[in-house]
């Protein structure tokens, strides 16, 4: 009896404030686009993995989005030549804002025409966005100019210019 009220006891102390988040703090939506470059470079098993090009990202004002992601995935293996595959997806994904921080669910990952990489590295190397159903958490922070920070777990930050901005630039 004693376990089970600990148990108990447990739960509610775990669950309880996620609870009075949600009801207590408003889901908010932005309506904003962002453009950047980035580069991401992994270690494993020996080979090095390069994965470069830029990601255009639309948030929609009802909650909705949609990220292109445009690159190459470079396998740098040692003594070998490199092996480089195009790697052109898009995701559409539903989020929320609370605060500083983003919740992004992806809904749907599609492979462009001209994407020869595997899923399996994308989603390894890459950016496991893209896979359905990957929910991330980052932090923004808007660094004047209309530019934001943004920061993801297990990502580099990227600096982000408003579509505005990067449009008038190109």
């Amino acid at each position: 009896m004693k376990k089970l009220w600990l148990l108990l006891a447990s739960a509610l102390v775990l669950i309880a404030p996620w609870v009075f988040v949600f009801f207590t703090v408003p889901v908010k939506h932005l309506e904003w686009g962002c453009k950047s470059d980035y580069e991401i470079n992994s270690i494993s098993g020996g080979a090095n993995f390069r994965v470069s090009g830029q990601v255009s990202t639309f948030y929609h004002a009802d909650g909705t989005g949609v990220a292109r992601f445009a690159g190459t995935l470079s396998q740098e293996l040692p003594a070998q030549s490199a092996v480089r595959t195009s790697l052109y997806r898009a995701t559409e994904f539903d989020y929320s804002v609370l605060g500083a921080f983003v919740r992004v669910t992806t809904n749907k990952a599609t492979t462009l025409m001209g994407d020869n990489t595997t899923d399996d590295l994308a989603i390894k190397y890459g950016y496991k966005g893209f896979k359905p159903g990957y929910i991330e958490y980052f932090q923004i922070i808007q660094v004047g100019g209309g530019a934001v920070a943004a920061g993801f777990s297990d990502m580099p930050r990227i600096y982000c210019q408003s579509i505005d901005k990067a449009r008038a630039s190109d």
